[in-house]
This record gives structure tokens, C-alpha cells and sequence, in this order.
């Protein structure tokens, strides 16, 4: 199994998308994700930027998070199927986008609870965004997120037997915050995993840099190995979480170098 080791621009957030990346090319970082904040951000004029920064490196763009997430119990989970058309020409223009910069994944949170549609129509929408991610040369996969439909252990079971070819981001803040153990919802998740968003934690704080708190990540990769492609797994905190770029760097070196080593 490959896997790729990385930081997601959130961590950085708010400082500007380009400032951002131009840091990561700088510190040589394999991989990221682009968590982009305004719809100027995924234009095809602001994809050639970022084209531009990153050919000065070796940094891959593996997945995508929309802004947009906070509202998509609205845009795409709703009774109002006008606004689902809406929301499905918006969520194309990030699929276009994240094929552009060459990411496999773009993130989905989807409803917050209380769901505003029943779990079966969830399915069906969930299925006709991923179909169209894929007719565009992405996947569209389904994030763990507390207070969300897919902070459920049942939920994402469900999704994953009703959904023959369902993709799955596991993150691992929001599962502790969800009141799980991270290793419950790989194992939920199961094969359907393509991306993995990465923390440390402590009976304290839910969210710390990796090697600060007492996650194990040996058994984490230990239990991925079972899965047969390719997976990225990106730093992911809030900049609360830690004092400066330097600390990503050294916790991305750690994550890295602890890979090699198992």
C-alpha cells in the first residue's frame, strides 16, 4: 500500500490560499488538500495559479474541501428539488475543479441532524453527486462529522451496504468528538476508505499535533493495510491547535518517517 503523507491549507487558515501553498512547496510537503474558502478560489483562473506554484515543487493536490460543506443539508439534502438542481451545477464546478489540480477526492459532510431528508432519499442524492463526481474524474466521499448524519457508527454502516461504491474520508478528531473510537469508524468505514484526515488526542483536548497526544498511529496503518489502493492521509487541525508552520512541518516529518518505519 502507498501511502501519502500530507497537509491539508485548512491548518493555515485564514491566511490566503496562494501564501499557503507557496509555504508547502517551500518545506517540500508530498501532498495537500485544498480547503478552499470563496467561490473565486475554484475558478479556473485560480486552478492556473495554483498550477503555477505548485509545478515549483514536488507537492501533489490529493482531495478537495468545499467551503460550502456547512450548508449541504441545504443545497443538496433538502425536500426543494430546485435547490438540489442548484446545488448539483454548484458541487460540478468543484469535481471540475478538483480534476484540474489532479485530486482524486473531494470531501462531503452532508446533512446535519435532524436529517431533512429520510436516510433513503440521503442514498439517493449522495449516489447521483458521486455518480457525476466520477463522470468528471473524481470521487465524492463521505466524511465523518460530529452533529452531522455521518457522525453516526449506524449511518455510515448503512451507507456502506446501500451504496455499492461509496467512498469514505475518516477523520479522526471528529470521531472522538462523536464519542467513538477512531478505530469504530475505520472499521465501519471499512474498504470504502479513500482519504484520511489526521490528528492527535489526549483525554484533555480532542484535537493536537500527532506525536502530542496518545492516538496510535502504527495500528492505525497496520489497519490499512487491508485496503488495496493508493491513500492519502493529510494533517488536519485548527490553527488553535498549534503555535506555528514549523509545528506542522515537524508533526508532517514525524507522520511521515513513522510510516517508513512500520
Amino acid at each position: 500500500m502507498d501511502l501519502q503523507w500530507g497537509i491539508s491549507t485548512a491548518c493555515m487558515y485564514p491566511q490566503p490560499m496562494e501564501k499557503t501553498l507557496k509555504s508547502f512547496v517551500q518545506a517540500g510537503i508530498d501532498c495537500t488538500e485544498l480547503f478552499v474558502n470563496t467561490f473565486s478560489e475554484f475558478s479556473p483562473a485560480s486552478a492556473r495559479r495554483y498550477q503555477k506554484i505548485l509545478r515549483n515543487g514536488g507537492t501533489k493536490v490529493v482531495s478537495v474541501h468545499p467551503f460550502t460543506s456547512a450548508i449541504e443539508g441545504l443545497l443538496l439534502f433538502s425536500e426543494y428539488p430546485g435547490r438540489f438542481r442548484e446545488g448539483l451545477e454548484l458541487y460540478k464546478r468543484y469535481f471540475d475543479f478538483a480534476a484540474h489540480m489532479g485530486a482524486g477526492v473531494v470531501v462531503l459532510h452532508g446533512c446535519i441532524q435532524p436529517p431533512g431528508v429520510p436516510e433513503e432519499r440521503y442514498w439517493e442524492r449522495y449516489d447521483r453527486l458521486h455518480r457525476q463526481a466520477i463522470s468528471q474524474g473524481v470521487r465524492l466521499a463521505q466524511e465523518n462529522v460530529v452533529r452531522y448524519m455521518s457522525g453516526s457508527l449506524d449511518m455510515l454502516r448503512r451507507m456502506r451496504e446501500n451504496i455499492p461504491d461509496v467512498c469514505f474520508v475518516l477523520d479522526i478528531k471528529q470521531a472522538v468528538r462523536s464519542g467513538y473510537d477512531p478505530f469504530q469508524v475505520l472499521e465501519a468505514m471499512g474498504e470504502r476508505i479513500v482519504h484520511v484526515h489526521i490528528s492527535d488526542h489526549s483525554p484533555e483536548a480532542d484535537c493536537l499535533l500527532p506525536g502530542k497526544g496518545g492516538f496510535d498511529f502504527e495500528k492505525l496503518v497496520q489497519k490499512l493495510e487491508v485496503i488495496h489502493h493508493d491513500l492519502s492521509l493529510v494533517l488536519e487541525l485548527y490553527r488553535s491547535d498549534f503555535l506555528d508552520f514549523q509545528d506542522l512541518v515537524n508533526s508532517y516529518q514525524f507522520l511521515k518517517e513513522s510510516g517508513k518505519n512500520l
